[in-house]
């Protein structure tokens, strides 16, 4: 066997334990962990793709070449398929080389894989925990809604270093307290975040948070409050994700997800290790509102990126929807970003034409999460665009009569907030979508604002319990008349 791989190219050879007269074969030996686990993460470079162990020899001298005959007196076996099993190293490695990766994955928005190599590098030594890595360790769980490990690495930044953090990580802190349930904990750093907001270099300490905010009273009234819906999992659910549903036709809902259907082994997102967002349609049973049935939507608007977010004309003869930016592989701007565009497709002769992006999309912002107004005029949709009042704002463009658009319009401070607001959906009555910077109950929740021609749109308020929780809830979609709808969260409960 070690011949086999020696032909491949591996500096493959065998060790013979003693103790059992086994041998083990090895592609490659290595003076410290940080190669090893580089190599095994680059899958050898990608020449290499079965399952790897990394076996640790104690008390044993590497040479430049092991011989084939040589005995190992005392082998303490240590078997991984992951870094993130490793345990803590008698005696603590130049971590140096991993942060540089950890730091790469992370600018490029591989937050699964950094969280993986940041967690190691902090199991190596204390000497590891400082700001910029504990930080970073917390922000790659939360960018990737896991609130009981953001809120691990938080507590510990908040702990060591709480005179450094900055509002944006007391923010993140206090809403991995509320995903987490910690709620009264929650309310006090959010007195806190106020303080930095309006001094950025004000102390943070829990003797300068003890006057309540007025939000603190609707957060209360929200906790106590639970309007009567039932909610029910869906069948169509996945280990994977699934979310963004949107009304097709008359009995049909168009929904994204990441399942994966395919029989060979399929591209994953480095953002959450997930397969490919792709688009899926499934019918609506009249009686239980249960989705059946589902296949994946037109190939002319799926391909091997993300395809997500989809709204519809009232004729269902042209639709909108989110995609990454790409041509023959995916573009990203100075910072290595790579940013969502919103494409539209046309039905002819019933099938659907291959998707041309919206004139309003840049290379250097994203747009995404389009959702039409009921007679089509009004496209609403989310971006980071210039004139944005905070991280993700809602905008709006008229749909002009010969299929061109007005400029963007942001729909100004009584919507948007200095957070997050996103997944818009319009019905004749009401602008729903979800924001982390309104007053809620957990990450992501659904709020609502009624609107009318003279007036424009009404107070917002939040849709309460059980459409919102203490994780995220967002891509809530409802028929007015009957009030049944469709939503997504990462709740307890769900099967991905």
């Amino acid at each position: 066997m070690a011949n086999g791989l020696k032909k491949k190219g591996f500096e493959a050879n065998y060790l013979l334990n003693s103790k059992n007269n086994l041998n083990y074969t090895y592609l490659e030996h290595h003076a410290n962990w940080e190669n090893a686990i580089l190599q095994i993460k680059s899958k050898f470079n990608g020449s290499y793709k079965n399952k790897v162990w990394i076996l640790h020899v104690e008390n044993y001298p590497l040479k430049e070449q092991l011989a084939v005959n040589n005995q190992v007196s005392d082998i303490q076996l240590k078997a991984f398929k992951e870094p993130s099993l490793l345990k803590k190293a008698a005696k603590p490695q130049k971590s140096s080389k991993l942060i540089d990766k950890a730091d790469s994955y992370f600018s490029k928005m591989w937050y699964a894989e950094a969280a993986e190599l940041y967690e190691y590098v902090l199991a190596q030594s204390e000497d590891n925990y400082t700001f910029e890595i504990i930080q970073k360790a917390g922000d790659s769980h939360y960018f990737n809604t896991n609130m009981e490990k953001a809120y691990h690495w938080y507590d510990i930044l908040y702990d060591r270093y709480k005179d450094e953090m900055s509002a944006d990580n007391i923010f993140k802190y206090a809403h991995s307290l509320k995903g987490t349930g910690k709620y009264a904990r929650a309310k006090r750093l959010m007195r806190l975040y106020n303080r930095k907001m309006k001094n950025p270099s004000a102390s943070v300490s829990d003797k300068n948070a003890e006057n309540a905010l007025p939000t603190e009273v609707i957060l209360d009234e929200l906790r106590n409050t639970t309007h009567d819906f039932d909610v029910l999992n869906l069948a169509i659910n996945s280990k994977y994700s699934e979310f963004s549903p949107m009304f097709h036709n008359e009995d049909q809902i168009v929904y994204a997800s990441s399942n994966d259907t395919s029989i060979f082994n399929t591209r994953r997102y480095k953002w959450n290790d997930q397969p490919y967002l792709d688009l899926y349609v499934a019918k609506i049973n009249e009686e239980s509102q249960e989705l059946r049935d589902a296949i994946k939507f037109s190939r002319k608007v799926n391909t091997k990126y993300h395809e997500a977010s989809v709204t519809f004309s009232p004729d269902n003869e042209t639709m909108y929807f989110t995609r990454n930016n790409y041509g023959k592989k995916l573009k990203r701007d100075k910072k290595g970003v790579n940013h969502l565009k919103i494409y539209r497709s046309q039905k002819i002769n019933g099938d659907w034409t291959d998707a041309v992006e919206v004139p309003f999309n840049s290379d250097d912002f994203s747009t995404g999460h389009p959702a039409l107004s009921p007679d089509g005029k009004l496209l609403y949709f989310v971006s980071d665009m210039p004139g944005s009042i905070g991280q993700t704002d809602i905008f709006v463009v008229d749909v002009l009569d010969d299929g061109t658009f007005s400029d963007p319009r942001n729909l100004g401070p009584e919507i948007n907030t200095e957070r997050k607001e996103m997944f818009p959906f319009v019905n004749e009555e009401k602008l729903y979508f979800s924001s982390n910077g309104h007053v809620g109950l957990g990450g992501l929740d659904v709020f609502e604002a009624a609107f009318d021609e003279e007036n424009g749109f009404q107070e917002l308020k939040n849709v309460g319990q059980p459409i919102n929780s203490n994780k995220d809830d967002f891509s809530y979609i409802v028929n007015e008349k009957n009030q049944k709808g469709f939503f997504a969260s990462n709740r307890r409960g769900g099967k991905g």
